[in-house]
């Protein structure tokens, strides 16, 4: 299921920049914009895993204020 899901959202992601009708030079223009793109998103995703902790919802044990400061928001989010 993840493998089919990564491929939709990628194939999803590829189609609002590039089109059939583009000859090669808007193909590498469009593709270079692409690439800019995921590169600026996982660059700021990045940025707010190393800046920001996560919010704990249950109470405050230090078992989970470490985890905390360990591990990102998406993975903290599931082992809480």
């Amino acid at each position: 299921m993840l493998t089919t899901q990564a491929s939709e959202s990628c194939n999803s992601q590829v189609r609002l920049f590039l089109k059939p009708k583009h000859n090669l030079d808007e193909f590498f223009i469009h593709f270079t914009c692409l690439l800019a793109d995921k590169r600026r998103k996982e660059t700021e995703s990045d940025y707010d895993g190393k800046q920001s902790t996560p919010y704990i919802v249950l109470e405050k044990s230090s078992i989970l204020q470490h985890a905390a400061k360990i591990f990102t928001k998406n993975i903290f989010n599931r082992i809480q």
